[in-house]
């Protein structure tokens, strides 16, 4: 899949497999048990199921005027991963849960 979604903040949590996602040149990987938030940004996203269980993920995207998300997020960044403490994603994926 190709998104450019300028428009919003996504945050991607993988339940079962794998997600490789490739922005301006740099290829990250994100698995069960992590999480990657990303700007507004380009990217180009593969996902790979986990042995036979296929694949599951969390996808969230929020607009990134919204009153909380907006006192949260740094301004522009060349980076468009977002720094993310492990007791935040703890804390959204048991929200999600």
């Amino acid at each position: 899949m190709d998104p450019v979604d300028d428009r919003f903040l996504t945050i991607m949590m993988p339940i079962r497999g794998r997600m490789q996602v490739r922005m301006e040149r740099r290829t990250r990987m994100i698995q069960a048990g992590t999480a990657l938030a990303l700007g507004p940004s380009e990217r180009w996203t593969r996902v790979e199921r986990d042995d036979h269980r296929g694949f599951r993920a969390y996808v969230v995207k929020i607009p990134p005027d919204s009153g909380p998300v907006r006192h949260a997020l740094p301004g522009h960044q060349a980076d468009p991963v977002l720094a993310t403490s492990a007791a935040a994603l703890a804390g959204f994926g048991a929200l999600l849960n």
